[in-house]
């Protein structure tokens, strides 16, 4: 049994970045593809806020960060987590626009703390793995928590359509895939009784849990990429 390891909050780090990157764009004359822009955005990868500045010519830097919840449930063999998608990240990224126009080509980084969350009975789960357990006995709950890499490859494609010359609002569009590897699963056991008590001791109940780790982490191998699809709405200064 392992405990999650939690990494610095990635909100805090986009505000950094954008404030560093907002500067010098600023101080930028504004190229064919317009000055710095910056609104909210809603997707797969949350609800947060778009930055982009040019970088001269058709190129733009664009940082955009995410966070939110939703519930989803996910499976272990025959065993249910209850659970969570726990997002907070920043999509760092390089937007090419051939020939100057509203179509991009995106490539970067997502930088995540994302994470899948979950709880299931320890009893479903020490019966589906071989242990006994004693009758009318209240065992408790195995918490998993399912974390992926921090640094993720993205490559994507998109829409700007930005006003040319003024001021003024526009949609940004973006459609990309970061590869996220396969999730380390976590795993805590919150139980009211000691494991002594249980027949086979808490080296058989660890060997569960350990087995255990190994069949979720098996069932979430296949969600190694990350489908990113999102809308923002910008402010072109």
């Amino acid at each position: 049994m392992t405990h999650a390891t939690r990494r610095p909050p990635l909100l805090a780090l986009a505000m950094l970045l954008a404030a560093v990157a907002a500067a010098p764009a600023a101080a930028r004359p504004a190229s064919s593809g317009g000055g710095l822009s910056f609104g909210p955005r809603a997707g797969t990868t949350g609800l947060g806020a778009e930055l982009s500045f040019p970088l001269g010519g058709s190129l733009r830097g664009r940082l955009a960060a995410g966070a939110g919840s939703y519930g989803l449930d996910f499976d272990s063999k025959r065993v249910t987590y209850t659970g969570d998608a726990e997002l907070q990240n920043l999509l760092a990224v390089l937007d090419l626009h051939p020939g100057g126009g509203a179509f991009r080509l995106s490539a970067g980084a997502l930088i995540n703390d994302d994470k899948l969350v979950g709880d299931a009975p320890l009893r479903d789960v020490l019966l589906d793995n071989g242990v006994p357990v004693p009758a009318g006995v209240e065992l408790g709950t195995l918490h998993a928590e399912a974390t992926v890499d921090a640094v993720a490859p993205y490559a994507g494609l998109g829409w700007d359509r930005a006003p040319r010359g003024r001021r003024g609002w526009h949609l940004s569009v973006d459609l990309g895939v970061a590869y996220h590897g396969e999730p380390d699963v976590h795993l805590d056991l919150a139980t009211p009784i000691p494991l002594d008590a249980i027949p086979g001791g808490a080296a058989l109940v660890q060997q569960a849990l350990a087995d255990e780790a190994r069949d979720l982490e098996s069932e979430l191998a296949d969600y190694r990429y990350f489908p990113v699809a999102a809308v923002a709405l910008a402010y072109r200064f």
